[in-house]
């Protein structure tokens, strides 16, 4: 009995040691010594800050924000799996970070976040729906009565955005018939606040297409793309960038030079941003296969 006493002891302590190990290697203060404003490619900035919801460091370039994975003192992992790896001077204190050959330094170690956009609602978390404001922004708005929509269920759906069953969503508005009779937002954002849709948009834009198709504003999706824009003098102008059709572009297949898995890629998302013009920007840039061989990999900001 007493053998099967210390078996279980020893199977209970090491059970607590695996949790305690597993659970936080490391805490939120602990994180925050990260946090700032850091240089960033192409003479940009990005913030590190650290989420107090799920204690993880946050890169943060304009909207959008980046996990990395802690490994050991000063070390992370981003999405990519690089390193990222932070230095100190001589008083301790963080003063810069590096990714492969390139190091970034701190700038300002403030980096003025608003707390709600680590929570979807702060505060008083109850909800109960009521109908979307009408703003003279010319879409009428109604209640959900009569709508043929589930006032339960949609009051169900909000509850566990709010709780972080159903994690990360900005916002959601639903219009039937022709008028809005659904619209909250959550983690800070409204319904003035500026968002980054980044790969949301190529559902957007391929919906768009095809209604302009249907309307007659674009003959075919088997159109030649450089034809639209004749005012352009586009740089390698070849044979080839003129096959690029609109179903190329949608389907990413454009053979442009804009794959991030190539650090040696001139189609650098971090450097189209910073250009006058993301036309020509795009259109400019080289062909390194032919349009339509292969799927192309879609611009991203490359992380960190």
């Amino acid at each position: 009995m007493n053998r099967v006493k210390l078996l279980l002891s020893f199977v209970v302590i090491f059970h607590q040691l695996l949790y305690s190990q597993t659970k936080s290697p490391i805490t939120y203060q602990q994180l925050k010594e990260y946090e700032g404003i850091y240089e960033y490619t192409n003479r940009t900035t990005l913030k590190m800050a650290t989420s107090p919801k799920d204690t993880t460091l946050y890169a943060i370039i304009n909207e959008s924000r980046y996990p990395l994975t802690f490994v050991s003192r000063d070390v992370f992992h981003n999405s990519t799996n690089d390193k990222v790896i932070f230095f100190r001077d001589k008083r301790n204190k963080i003063n810069s970070y590096s990714v492969g050959k390139d190091t970034f330094n701190l700038l300002n170690k403030k980096t003025s976040l608003p707390k709600e956009m680590w929570y979807a609602r702060m505060g008083d978390v109850n909800y109960i729906y009521k109908q979307p404001k009408k703003i003279k922004d010319g879409l009428e708005t109604r209640p959900l009565t009569d709508s043929g929509l589930d006032e339960k269920l949609l009051t169900e759906m909000t509850k566990k955005i709010i709780d972080g069953t159903y994690p990360n969503v900005h916002s959601v508005l639903i219009i039937k018939d022709g008028k809005l009779v659904f619209e909250e937002y959550f983690y800070g954002y409204t319904s003035t606040k500026l968002h980054e849709l980044r790969s949301a948009t190529k559902s957007i834009i391929s919906a768009l297409t095809g209604i302009a198709i249907d309307k007659g504003y674009i003959k075919s999706k088997n159109e030649t793309v450089l034809n639209y824009f004749p005012e352009y003098n586009f740089k390698n102008n070849t044979k080839e960038k003129k096959k690029i059709t609109i179903e190329h572009l949608l389907t990413n297949q454009s053979g442009l030079d804009c794959d991030i898995t190539d650090p040696k890629s001139e189609g650098n998302e971090t450097v189209m941003s910073n250009s006058d013009d993301w036309i020509k920007f795009t259109l400019d840039l080289p062909m390194i296969d032919s349009a339509g061989e292969k799927e192309g990999i879609a611009q991203e900001t490359p992380l960190l």
